[in-house]
């Protein structure tokens, strides 16, 4: 895979949690760097921020109508609407 986007010590993230979601795409949230999506050859890391600082992530889930999710240390849930998270609000 090569390096990994942004990284440019190429050390590796730590995954807490990994997600395969109904299209066989992987959904990986590390910590302190966003989510990243691995479908066929491709890896994508989504940075998420909020006050121009990244948020800590803990988990990953999938809804019944394929909805990513994503739960975090101290921003609440976010959730991917179309190419990008946003932070849920009920």
């Amino acid at each position: 895979m090569g390096d990994w986007p942004g990284d440019t010590q190429q050390s590796h993230p730590y995954f807490l949690s990994i997600l395969e979601d109904k299209d066989h795409t992987l959904w990986m949230a590390t910590y302190d760097q966003g989510v990243f999506q691995y479908k066929g050859d491709e890896l994508r890391q989504f940075p998420i921020t909020a006050n121009n600082s990244l948020v800590n992530l803990f988990s990953v889930y999938s809804d019944r109508e394929n909805t990513i999710w994503l739960g975090t240390q101290n921003d609440g849930v976010y959730k991917r609407v179309g190419k990008k998270f946003i932070k849920f609000e009920p």
